[in-house]
């Protein structure tokens, strides 16, 4: 077998910004890192972009600004013009610091909720402010995007969307398809109003202006108009918890706690026959016995003690109905089956609300166990 070798060419390197004057000090020693010992460290050209990324805002923090506006070095201006307008000006196309800072609020539950760049309805559908004594903030969930127009062109219009995007050479983590449900105050007797289809684009913090962001969203609107989607609304959002989480784990390798080593990893590629597009990158690892035997239990999840007995409620919101979840013994859920693209598309089961759900699990390792809602179309 072939020794791992660096995966990336410098063209590619340079394109991406990462050769030659200007890279971060972090960003020059995981890439000498990789080069020197491809089979101990693998990152994304995006990983170390963020690293890159994240270093020259800290560098550049101590600039004069505005007190809203975001710190960029100024080799990012200069590499990417078209996705920040002037420090200096403040567009039209920008909502206000309560609306950017308050618009998601309630979507991430007790975590911090993204802030927003821009939304295309910004004119039409104003953000009400908290009035009076009793002034209400209003809270927002997430809703999946089941039975519309958009869910029969999606997979010919969404990597439309994504490459509308890569041209302007935006940095871009992911499109999603949702809704967002606004409920009604808490111990009043409103219900909650169910909002329009949101394609739900995630930015790096501070790379993109609303006007970049404008720019964009009519090409998509015209797009969606063209293949007979009416109706939806473009949002722009800042994925600081990505970011953050970029800054506090990847920006030192030294960190990083060695368990084992890469023992085979194919060629990175590109799902193009299958028409998916996913990419494919993995690994097998071997690891270090002494290190992981006392707590290794196989193909398992381990669910926590989070929801513990509730979690079946959770997955099952309409009270009454069949359930085929079980809690398991030991809270180790072991990986049966795959769900089918079928499966995800097609929900049977309805929620609180009377509309079509799929309710899931994530386990990530900086919230343990979460329990949501399937968004119903794959995002980018």
């Amino acid at each position: 077998m072939d020794a791992p070798t660096f995966p990336f060419t410098d063209d590619e390197l340079k394109n991406a910004g990462l050769l030659g004057e200007g890279v971060s000090e972090n960003a020059a020693q995981a890439i000498d890192t990789m080069r020197k010992h491809p089979e101990r460290l693998k990152l994304s050209l995006s990983a170390l972009q963020c690293i890159n990324h994240q270093d020259k805002q800290n560098k550049s923090a101590s600039s004069p600004r505005l007190p809203s506006s975001p710190a960029l070095s100024d080799q990012t201006l200069s590499s990417n013009p078209a996705a920040v307008a002037s420090e200096t000006t403040v567009s039209k196309y920008s909502p206000d610091e309560y609306e950017r800072t308050s618009y998601y609020n309630g979507i991430a539950g007790e975590r911090d909720h993204p802030e927003l760049v821009y939304r295309s309805d910004l004119h039409t559908t104003p953000f009400p402010k908290p009035t009076g004594r009793f002034a209400h903030l209003p809270v927002k969930s997430l809703r999946g995007v089941f039975d519309t127009p958009l869910n029969n062109v999606w997979g010919t219009v969404g990597p439309q969307i994504r490459d509308l995007i890569k041209a302007q050479n935006i940095h871009w983590s992911s499109i999603d398809t949702v809704r967002f449900f606004t409920h009604g105050p808490p111990g009043e007797d409103v219900k909650g109003t169910l909002g329009p289809v949101v394609i739900w684009i995630g930015v790096i913090p501070g790379s993109t202006s609303a006007d970049t962001a404008h720019d964009v969203s009519q090409q998509i609107l015209e797009l969606l108009q063209k293949n007979g989607v009416e109706g939806v609304v473009v949002e722009w959002r800042d994925l600081e918890a990505l970011y953050d989480e970029v800054a506090k784990y990847w920006s030192n390798i030294k960190l990083h706690r060695s368990i084992g080593y890469v023992q085979y990893a194919p060629a990175i590629k590109v799902d193009e026959e299958g028409g998916t597009r996913y990419t494919s990158d993995w690994a097998a690892s071997l690891v270090a016995e002494a290190k992981v035997k006392v707590v290794f239990e196989g193909n398992v999840v381990d669910l926590g003690s989070k929801y513990s007995r509730k979690l079946t409620v959770m997955f099952y919101p309409v009270r009454g109905g069949p359930t085929t979840f079980k809690f398991p013994k030991g809270r180790m859920l072991r990986i049966e089956d795959c769900a089918t693209m079928e499966d995800l598309a097609v929900s049977t089961e309805l929620d609180s609300e009377g509309q079509r759900c799929l309710m899931v699990g994530k386990v990530v390792n900086a919230t343990n166990l979460t329990v949501g809602r399937y968004a119903g179309l794959v995002p980018l």
